[in-house]
């Protein structure tokens, strides 16, 4: 039996609606108030919200917003006074189902709430299906066996149990909200909200009032009350990505935050408590940051109570072939191709190469092979260019000469495969070219290549 929540302060209009989902069968829950609607929220259990944008002590956007932060699967209709298709087109982006404009037809929403409770039922059913067969991809985002991952999940488990502060350090595309959600869900504040927010993507002047809200009449356009991100995530952890990024003239605001737990809305004059833990993260050095004056000392030492460093995935070894291996099965039955494997010089070419881009990179270069393969191996002539950009030859020299015990016949094979996946290089992957800038037939290159596979070089 599927439950609505209804928060409207129109008691005409909430007693209507009540009744007719009631003769549905459905359980009802009514709010005039949004204040009202949040302090029974985490005691509810309701499949589908209906709200009203127009609320008289809150924004309706804010609460869709928190909502979407808790539990994106719950059904929200938005419901808005004629005119206002603006804020409901606003509110749809955010992640609302659908919207009415007042006045409505009962059977209109009646017909929508049915409906969109089979839609959300066949993609649950779609996702589970596709989760049996293949998996989520981003279940092994931080999977890995090298020390630099075991030593990272072992700092996750123990920081879990505190509420201190955790400051991660760590490239772009190496994991770094993926580990600030597994520090709140091992924590105790697992079954409350986690909110995330990107101190890079939005502008100096909003992300104070995104962050710690306002009064009304606190500017020209605050019609209404704003409660802001720190106030919504109350009992549960907030996380600060690109903190480096941080305008200078917030951060005394925040560090007053860290210090005491209390902070001000934009206007008001009264100090409001709330039990958030902060978890931030950055790819640049704030170190330097503080050195040149962009970024408070104090703060930084608020924040880094409890260092994180997500290693770069050029240093986690054989966790690369991994992850790549997993990513293949991944898209492979998603795309239902059967590619099973990688070649050796594939393998040896994803642990010579850089990495810039970390897992992400990884992790759409092998969505990007899987399609265009052809075959049931990813060999050395699928992979793009730029995978070849280190210098191989010399490399291998270097490992003849450290390794002495290495016999003659096998130094002599490294060396010749080098040569070859240097030409290969040269000639974008296409082997007839390779063979002709190395001097022999197609069918030879092919034949060392294939011996290469088979002596695991």
């Amino acid at each position: 039996m599927k439950s609505i929540a209804i928060v409207d302060d129109e008691k005409l209009l909430v007693t209507t609606l009540k009744n007719l989902f009631e003769d549905e069968g459905y359980i009802v829950h009514t709010f005039e108030k949004g204040k009202e609607f949040l302090s029974k929220v985490d005691i509810l259990n309701f499949d589908i919200l209906l709200l009203d944008l127009k609320l008289p002590d809150c924004f309706g956007i804010d609460l869709l917003k928190f909502i979407k932060s808790q539990n994106k699967e719950i059904i929200t209709i938005v419901i808005t006074a004629h005119g206002d298709v603006s804020s409901a087109i606003n509110a749809i982006k955010l992640g609302a189902y659908d919207f009415v404009t007042k006045p409505f037809d009962l059977d209109e929403m009646l017909l929508l709430v049915k409906r969109a409770i089979d839609e959300q039922k066949l993609k649950s059913e779609v996702t589970l299906l596709r989760e049996r067969i293949y998996g989520h991809p981003d279940d092994v985002r931080i999977l890995g066996e090298s020390e630099q991952i075991l030593k990272l999940l072992n700092e996750i488990e123990e920081v879990a149990k505190t509420d201190s502060s955790v400051l991660i350090f760590g490239e772009s595309g190496t994991g770094k909200e993926l580990v600030a959600q597994y520090i709140h869900k091992k924590s105790k504040r697992k079954k409350e909200s986690f909110i995330d927010i990107n101190c890079a993507t939005i502008a100096e002047n909003l992300l104070e009032v995104e962050l710690f809200g306002y009064e009304k009449g606190a500017f020209t356009d605050a019609k209404m009350k704003k409660i802001g991100l720190i106030e919504l995530c109350d009992g549960g952890t907030l996380f600060l990505d690109e903190i480096g990024e941080m305008p200078l003239s917030l951060q005394p605001k925040l560090l007053r935050f860290l210090e005491n737990k209390k902070f001000r809305r934009v206007g008001g004059n009264s100090d409001i408590q709330v039990d958030v833990r902060i978890v931030a993260a950055t790819n640049r050095n704030l170190n330097q940051l503080v050195k040149e004056g962009a970024f408070r000392e104090d703060l930084y030492f608020r924040l880094n109570v409890f260092p994180i460093y997500v290693p770069p995935l050029r240093e986690r070894g054989n966790d690369i072939i991994l992850l790549a291996e997993h990513f293949l099965n991944y898209y492979s039955k998603k795309f239902g191709k059967k590619v099973y494997n990688f070649t050796n010089a594939v393998k040896q070419s994803f642990l010579e190469y850089h990495w810039p881009g970390n897992v992400r990179e990884l992790k759409n270069l092998i969505e990007r092979l899987v399609i265009l393969s052809k075959k049931d191996v990813i060999d050395i002539d699928d992979l793009p260019p730029d995978i070849f950009s280190g210098k191989p030859e010399k490399r291998i020299k270097e490992k003849i000469k450290s390794d002495n015990f290495l016999d003659l016949d096998t130094k002599v094979l490294l060396f010749e495969r080098e040569l070859i996946l240097d030409a290969l290089i040269k000639a974008k992957g296409n082997k007839s070219e390779a063979a002709k800038l190395l001097g022999v037939s197609r069918y030879a290159l092919l034949r060392k290549i294939k011996k290469y596979e088979e002596l695991g070089l």
